[in-house]
């Protein structure tokens, strides 16, 4: 039988020893795939989602106010609500007054026919239009500030009931212009004429801008921007026509043009006088 020397004896056992550690650590490593590929990835992702609120919730954070214009709002709706209140009042049960008065605006022979002969229904549906004429001046108003020139809330409430004021105010002076002026030129049908188609003309405007105005209230396009100039149009439209009777009337009276432009410097003089004092203002 072979004898091995101690050297060779000594050189077997450090290869085994060394082939135990490696085998060792191989298995070790096995394992150790083993349990990371059994790990849930939810679970991971759970801890990292935890992990990055719980950041979020230690920082500090300041509150911030929002601001609410609860009160302007409630305002227009409610005028938008009680404006087409008004106008399916007037559609519904005085729509035959209404065409009169549309046709009085057009043709003047109707117009003399309708204030020689006044009615109740005409009187009650003429209330019912210049309350919906103040409304529609003050929605006006709100349209073009908040479109073209954004203020603060308080100065449009402000304006939201200002407007409607100087439109009454100067309502109740062509109405004390024309008595003065029936008074001094001791022609009353001329004059009474004359204050009917200035407030039959204020009187229509309502009717024919309220729908506009809505639109162009809840329409968020790039059109809202023409539709706000549209109300105007047909306001300029209106009182063109109105002039355009006053060119006809005091033709038909053959009244001199002297007076003609004394007349309408002295109907228009609030107007004057705001403007002048609106351009040393601004």
């Amino acid at each position: 039988m072979q004898t091995f020397s101690h050297s060779q004896v000594s050189n077997t056992t450090y290869l085994f020893n060394s082939y135990a550690i490696l085998k060792s650590k191989g298995d070790s490593l096995h394992h150790s795939d083993n349990y990371l590929n059994n790990i849930n990835v939810n679970k991971v992702k759970q801890v990292f989602k935890q992990s990055k609120s719980q950041n979020i919730l230690s920082q500090k954070i300041e509150p911030r106010f929002y601001e609410r214009n609860d009160l302007l709002n409630s305002i227009v709706v409610l005028e938008l609500i009680l404006s087409f209140v008004l106008l399916s009042l007037v559609i519904v049960r005085s729509i035959k007054y209404l065409k009169i008065y549309i046709q009085s605006l057009y043709y003047d022979f109707i117009a003399e026919k309708t204030l020689s002969n006044i009615s109740v229904p005409l009187k009650k549906t003429a209330r019912i239009l210049d309350f919906l004429l103040l409304i529609s001046t003050s929605l006006l108003t709100y349209l073009f500030i908040n479109t073209l020139m954004p203020v603060n809330k308080i100065v449009m409430l402000y304006s939201l009931i200002a407007a409607p004021l100087i439109v009454y105010f100067y309502r109740g002076w062509i109405w004390f212009f024309h008595k003065i002026l029936g008074i001094v030129t001791a022609d009353h049908n001329v004059a009474s004429m004359l204050s009917f188609k200035n407030n039959l003309v204020f009187r229509l405007v309502g009717v024919f801008l309220l729908p506009v105005i809505f639109i162009a209230i809840y329409v968020r396009t790039e059109i809202q921007v023409y539709l706000v100039y549209l109300p105007f149009v047909i306001l300029l439209i209106l009182l063109l026509h109105r002039y355009i009777f006053f060119v006809r009337m005091f033709i038909k009276q053959r009244i001199s043009i002297l007076y003609f432009i004394l007349y309408l410097c002295a109907l228009e003089l609030p107007i004057i006088l705001g403007v002048i004092y609106s351009y040393r203002m601004f």
